[in-house]
């Protein structure tokens, strides 16, 4: 049966299918399209056939015109789809929704609900975006979690060349600022404003409604000009908008001789600003655009005052002596002092010893009675335990006097000859020349102790066109991946912006080094900076971009698939596509070209009014793009040029409106006769020669039949009216010389079928009881030439036993098979050719009797036969004679050169007759007469007078 298209949805796609019996329905259709696309069980579907509505028990075959119109349907209610963010105020919900949309489809309605005609809206799971072709439902069988992305572009000037940007329409300003900066690589604050108004931080793109590819313009504020306010004085000061309030109080603290201890504090708008806040981060609006400056109030904490201390002995009071301090001094200072530095001594504020601390100033005791005294005691011998533990995390305790050096103890655990160690306290290093107790250790308290410094492997690029190399360099055994970030920016001079990879893996600043194998390569990324040429649809951008040497060219296609709204490819300066799995590193000094992975197309097949749209790798050739679109050999025309299929779809002419149509080959079935089992589909188009087709099918010479006709396989299927569904017969042959056995004489060439029993072959010749030889060898004539291995432009040799004999007598023919090598005389003997008037001749050359002793053989003619005549001898004449007496013809042969005298002697003798005279035409015949000189007519009679 022929194959039929069904257009689905309202002709959104199409498949051919082709029924498999007279009994097929619709319903074999139905399963047929949901093995293809995967339409719910439960969904409504509408048939339309010859337009009219149709059932799925409706029988194919019943089908007047080739096509079928089949709308399914799957509606569901509340339908709610998410922003990408998971922000329910960005949560759409429909009324109504179809599990047989495509995903184009869905776009719509939610730009709909949205009143966002200006943008474009994107379906897409986590990390990438779904063709728009997809249907709903079979994104639901994969339970695949689905997103919506409202997609805007816009333009922004910078450095003298315009630059496209796209994001989501929900994302506020100061994310899209960061990616400004972060894409330009600018590390201060920047503004944007949009027709000369400020864009606020706090405002989406989609609030502010500002049309799709709109141009904004860029502010980047750098520095900052303060005004700040300390004691009634105001002080000018430019710092960059990055700066922290804590790192801004450290230079004011400085450049003003601000005590290191006093606490500051920074106003702005009567607000006390967090130590962690940054310049840029104040807020603006209450300052005039055209002032730029900002007024800043400097406050002390504390108020800074002089205290005198008197130092009285706590054993012999009598002994005291003053001293003056500022309340923001360190009470840890007084250790410093001339009377207490060669011993160690004890503190006692109000009866109660003093615990000294890295922050505790005077400011914070509370002396009883504002005495300001403090008292102290020189210590006395005494042991404490101190735990030490080692890298391996073994714990030691011991018993020390708080006067020993740490670093004697510590030269008992060394191990490693010339490494010094490093002792920590809390994660406070320790002074290992310093005592116990100068370092603050206490009973009970524990010690940790490290190598200070191992040897570690890095790979790293020198310079950036060398590769990778393995160095070793030590480090502080304490070390963090940070610590090692600074080491290495210091010994080669690169920026400190790079990371650090074990195993591919990116590691944590703070991961420390000595937690690693001690075989551990470090593989240092650096960070450099790419050019880039995007080709977008309208125009051509030069850019440059920050990533990582190690980065992969995966990470730079998924950076930039929002802009192009879609996958991308990556191509070199000699047009190479790169693999994602490639390092970035070797292309730093290349210009790498970005486009879109795909491209879109829309399409028709020849003489149907559907268009379909079809998205794919721009790199496929058209040979591909039509092996997924067509289900057969197929072409394509653009503006009615036929495409080179070797063409990628990258290198078509296309545009939004173009259209291209493709011509399906036509299907014949070629079929070997007597052997309906061997069958091969051609598929061809018109002009094509019929011989260039077959050959790609049979490499055989073959005769082809159609409608019992033969071909002529050098002609066009145009040319010999072959079409669609047509049914062609073709036998194998090849071309055989006939020779004779004996003589090796050459009789005939002939285009033989090459299964066809080589009897029916000699047959065919009239070489009936022949023998046949092949290479010097009889074959069997009941096998065909195939069989008896001949092949084609063999000789073979006839050998003949009996020959096939065409006999005329009296204008009837008879067939007769008589032996070759039989001469005339057994001839006439057998066939009783005993009429001594008449003789046989050649039917070709009947001017020459042939004489008793020619052979039979030698009398074959072109046809491979015999052909003789057997008639009268030339040399007699048949006459009648007419007896009116006794009412009796007489039938004789006379010789012509015979006279009559003696012929009425003879025929006298011959019939007891007497005296006879003889008439012709009332006339007498004169006796001396020869008959030769009588001149007769055909029918004409003698008369017998007697």
């Amino acid at each position: 049966m022929k194959k039929i298209e069904v257009l689905i949805n309202q002709n959104k796609f199409k498949i051919e299918y082709e029924p498999k019996s007279q009994s097929s329905t619709i319903n074999d259709v139905i399963q047929h399209v949901n093995q293809l696309k995967g339409f719910p069980n439960k969904a409504k579907i509408d048939i339309t056939i010859d337009n009219s509505k149709r059932d799925r028990n409706f029988f194919i075959k019943d089908i007047q015109n080739p096509f079928i119109y089949i709308n399914f349907s799957d509606e569901i209610e509340n339908f709610t789809i998410q922003h990408l963010s998971k922000d329910d105020k960005h949560k759409i919900i429909l009324d109504k929704a179809d599990a047989c949309w495509q995903l184009s489809e869905l776009e719509k309605q939610i730009a709909n609900s949205l009143n966002c005609s200006l943008y474009s809206i994107k379906i897409m799971k986590k990390n990438q975006f779904f063709d728009r072709n997809l249907l709903l439902c079979q994104i639901f069988i994969y339970q695949q979690e689905i997103f919506y992305l409202v997609l805007v572009k816009f333009y922004i000037q910078y450095k003298d060349q315009q630059f496209l940007f796209q994001m989501d329409a929900f994302s506020h300003f100061d994310q899209i600022k960061q990616k400004v900066r972060q894409k330009f690589g600018i590390d201060e604050e920047i503004e944007l404003y949009y027709k000369n108004t400020i864009l606020q931080d706090q405002y989406t793109y989609f609030s502010q409604k500002i049309p799709q590819c709109a141009e904004l313009e860029l502010n980047i504020k750098s520095k900052q000009k303060l005004q700040i306010w300390y004691n009634d004085t105001i002080y000018n000061y430019i710092v960059s908008v990055s700066i922290t309030i804590k790192e801004l109080l450290e230079q004011l603290q400085q450049i003003y001789s601000i005590h290191e201890n006093q606490k500051l504090q920074i106003k702005f708008n009567n607000k006390i600003l967090n130590n962690n806040i940054k310049i840029e981060n104040l807020d603006f609006s209450s300052i005039s655009f055209e002032s730029q400056d900002i007024e800043l109030i400097l406050e002390d904490k504390i108020q800074e005052k002089s205290m005198q201390i008197k130092f009285v002995d706590k054993v012999k009071q009598s002994n005291f002596f003053l001293y003056n301090v500022s309340n923001l001094d360190l009470v840890s200072s007084i250790q410093r002092l001339s009377p207490f530095i060669e011993k160690k001594y004890e503190f006692f504020i109000n009866d109660k010893k003093l615990q000294f601390s890295d922050d505790l100033i005077f400011n914070q005791i509370q002396f009883n009675n504002n005495n300001n005294q403090i008292q102290y005691q020189l210590m006395q011998n005494q042991q404490i335990n101190v735990n030490f533990i080692d890298e391996e995390n073994e714990i030691t305790t011991i018993s020390v006097n708080p006067q020993e050096i740490i670093d004697d103890e510590m030269k008992k655990r060394k191990y490693i000859e010339n490494v010094r160690i490093k002792a920590y306290k809390q994660g406070q290093l320790l002074d290992l020349n310093g005592t116990y107790e100068s370092e603050n250790i206490r009973d009970g308290d524990t010690i940790r102790y490290y190598q200070s410094e191992i040897l570690i492997q890095i790979m790293i690029r020198i310079k950036n066109q060398d590769a990778p190399q393995i160095i070793l360099i030590s480090i502080n055994y304490a070390s963090t991946v940070k610590d090692l970030i600074q080491k290495i920016s210091s010994i080669y001079k690169i920026n400190c912006n790079c990371k650090i990879l074990y195993n591919e893996q990116t590691l944590n600043n703070n991961d420390r080094l000595n937690e690693f194998p001690k075989d551990a390569i470090f593989r240092i990324s650096k960070e450099i900076t790419l050019k880039f040429q995007l080709i977008l649809e309208n125009n051509i951008e030069q850019q440059e971009t920050q990533f990582y040497e190690t980065d992969k060219i995966s990470i730079i296609k998924n950076n930039f698939m929002d802009l192009f709204c879609d996958e991308v490819s990556i191509v070199d300066e000699n047009n190479k596509n790169l693999d994602d799995c490639e390092e970035i590193s070797k292309y730093q000094t290349k210009v790498l070209k970005i486009s879109k992975k795909n491209v879109d197309i829309k399409y028709k097949f020849q003489n149907t009014q559907p268009t379909y749209e079809f998205k794919d790798d721009k790199r496929l050739t058209v040979k591909q793009m039509l092996e997924k679109i067509a289900n057969r050999k197929s072409r394509c025309f653009i503006d009615l040029n036929c495409q080179d299929e070797n063409t990628q779809l990258k290198d078509l002419k296309l545009d939004l409106n173009t259209i291209i149509i493709i011509e399906c080959s036509k299907r014949a079935q070629l079929i070997e006769q007597n052997n309906n089992t061997n069958k091969i589909e051609l598929t061809f188009y018109p002009e094509e020669i019929i011989d260039n087709v077959i050959k790609f099918h049979i490499k055989e010479k073959i005769q082809l039949l159609f409608n019992n006709q033969v071909v002529n396989i050098q002609n066009s299927f145009r040319n010999e009216k072959i079409e669609s569904d047509d049914i062609l017969y073709y036998s194998k042959i090849m071309t055989i010389q006939f020779i004779k056995y004996d003589t090796k004489q050459f009789l005939h060439s002939e285009i033989c079928n090459q299964n066809a029993k080589i009897s029916e072959i000699i047959k065919s010749k009239n070489f009936q009881n022949s023998r046949v030889y092949y290479q010097n060898k009889e074959i069997n004539q009941d096998r065909t030439l195939i069989e008896e291995g001949v092949i084609d432009n063999s000789t073979l040799e006839i050998e003949e036993t009996q020959k096939n004999l065409k006999l005329h007598i009296d204008g009837n023919v008879s067939q007769i098979s008589v032996k070759s090598d039989m001469d005339i005389k057994t001839l006439k003997q057998q066939q009783k050719l005993i009429n001594e008037y008449y003789q046989l001749f050649e039917i070709n050359n009947q001017n020459q009797a042939l004489l008793d002793n020619v052979l039979l053989k030698t009398l074959i003619n072109r046809n491979n036969e015999i052909e003789l005549i057997y008639k009268q001898n030339k040399n007699f004449l048949k006459i009648t004679l007419y007896d009116a007496q006794d009412d009796k013809k007489y039938t004789e042969y006379v010789l012509l050169n015979s006279q009559v005298q003696t012929f009425i002697q003879e025929f006298q003798n011959k019939y007891n007759m007497n005296n006879i005279i003889i008439f012709l035409q009332g006339e007498e015949v004169n006796n001396e007469l020869f008959f030769s000189q009588i001149p007769l007519d055909q029918n004409d009679e003698f008369e017998i007078v007697k």
